[in-house]
């Protein structure tokens, strides 16, 4: 039923926000299945439904986190009209470098550079998922490629466009063959080893995002690319195998395009194609 009280309103915010933290795990949980399976059966044949599922899924979070954080910051929700993709990228150099340091003993120097103080309109936990995702994967490729010797630099430059905001990572991490980069856009394909079972509790994932960013699910570069095209936007890549990859973000500014659904998500029976 509708809330019709203040405080109706508030057991439903609760009620919805704890249903929200418990859904934190769902990608996680999907890979772990999937990734188990994967000796036997090709997960190739899961990449239309996991994008319908995760775009479905990210128009939902979007509509609860949206509606809480309204709540709690005065009737500013999630969509920022002064989102700062490099400040952004700053702090997402900072966390990707100290999850590289931890995971493998060094990390490369993130240089962030261009229109780092141009704003607009947009989701900023997108474009935080994305920045840091696509960070973290460069780091981690330059640390292997150069494992025992000098790191050179991931360079990122923001160039504020007049439809998007460009957002280029570079690295000297090795590249890949062109098969491998198609891979790279396959629902819970990855090169690693799936991650161990582990005890961190759900509070801890929905506190600290970064706690999910473990290599070995196969989620982060599809999903990321998800989050762009969910507002017009798009992420590219473009390797030299044996010599580094160019990762291209684009985030489109709001009122170019919005919302962009695919027929089969926007007509979803029942919302059976999604879960929080």
């Amino acid at each position: 039923a509708k809330p019709t009280t203040s405080d109706e309103e508030r057991r439903f915010a609760a009620a919805v926000g704890e249903v929200l933290a418990n859904r934190v795990a769902v990608p996680r949980r999907l890979s772990r299945a999937a990734r188990r399976r994967a000796t036997t059966t090709d997960l190739t044949g899961l990449d239309e439904p996991m994008e319908r599922f995760f775009v479905s899924r990210i128009g939902l979070r979007l509509l609860v986190e949206h509606y809480l954080s309204a709540r709690e910051r005065d009737g500013r929700g999630e969509i920022d009209a002064a989102c700062r993709p490099g400040a952004i990228a700053q702090e997402a150099a900072t966390i990707a470098r100290d999850l590289c340091r931890a995971d493998l003993g060094d990390a490369p120097e993130v240089e962030v550079k261009g229109d780092l103080d141009a704003a607009f309109t947009y989701a900023p936990s997108h474009c935080r998922y994305v920045l840091l995702e696509v960070i973290k994967n460069s780091c981690r490729a330059t640390a292997e490629f150069h494992a025992g010797t000098t790191l050179p630099p991931v360079t990122v430059f923001v160039v504020a466009g007049d439809e998007d905001f460009s957002i280029k990572v570079a690295d000297l991490g090795g590249g890949c063959t062109r098969t491998e980069a198609k891979l790279a856009w396959s629902w819970f394909h990855s090169k690693y080893p799936i991650p161990r079972d582990d005890d961190t509790s759900e509070a801890a994932y929905a506190n600290d995002p970064s706690l999910a960013l473990t290599s070995g699910w196969g989620i982060g570069l599809p999903l990321s690319r998800a989050y762009c095209r969910y507002f017009g936007g798009d992420l590219r890549l473009r390797a030299l195998q044996g010599y580094g990859l160019d990762a291209y973000i684009f985030f489109s500014r709001l009122g170019f395009e919005c919302e962009n659904l695919p027929t089969r998500v926007r007509s979803s029976p029942s919302s059976r194609d999604s879960t929080l």
